[in-house]
């Protein structure tokens, strides 16, 4: 297999075969993080050539989303989808850990953003038709729930940034909640 690269302005990154499908640029604009099944690279622009690698051990699923928190008082927080599960780490001194683990999806978590008026708020949605608002202060269940009719799956979610409410997108239908 080919290696993969990046490139973000002028910076281009070669990291090999590591096989990243998800990549997120943190609130600051300093760190990019390449994510994959195996590994979580974290890439300092200002010396993209020595990346940290993060070994993810004992996960089944590609990540199919992941999200930096955009707000300075939490820019170390992100999140990471494994199919119908969402964790949200926090990156401290080179290493990282779960702080939570969102779980109310039955189907692959499709997207995730983050409220851009409160850092604890998050989004997902997901192929079971299903759009969570969810408070990380108080993960185990979502804050509330949205759901699109049987056909139509939730394939992108989005905060509206002028009025503070949240859209979905799906491929079939939008709606505003």
């Amino acid at each position: 297999m080919a290696a993969r690269n990046f490139q973000l302005g002028e910076i281009v990154g070669d990291y090999g075969d590591l096989g990243q499908s998800v990549m997120a640029i943190d609130c600051t604009g300093q760190t990019v993080l390449l994510a994959s099944k195996r590994n979580l690279l974290f890439v300092n622009l200002d010396n993209p050539s020595q990346p940290d690698r993060l070994p993810r051990k004992n996960v089944r699923w590609d990540i199919y989303a992941a999200q930096w928190n955009p707000h300075e008082a939490k820019a170390s927080e992100f999140v990471v989808t494994r199919n119908q599960v969402a964790d949200v780490c926090v990156r401290l001194n080179g290493r990282y850990e779960i702080n939570s683990t969102l779980k109310s999806h039955t189907r692959s978590i499709t997207d995730l953003d983050w409220s851009p008026s409160d850092c604890n708020l998050l989004l997902s949605c997901s192929a079971d038709s299903n759009s969570f608002l969810w408070d990380t202060r108080m993960p185990s269940i979502p804050s509330q729930t949205y759901e699109t009719s049987q056909s139509c799956s939730a394939s992108q979610i989005k905060w509206n940034k002028v009025r503070f409410v949240s859209l979905a997108v799906s491929t079939r239908c939008w709606f505003i909640f």
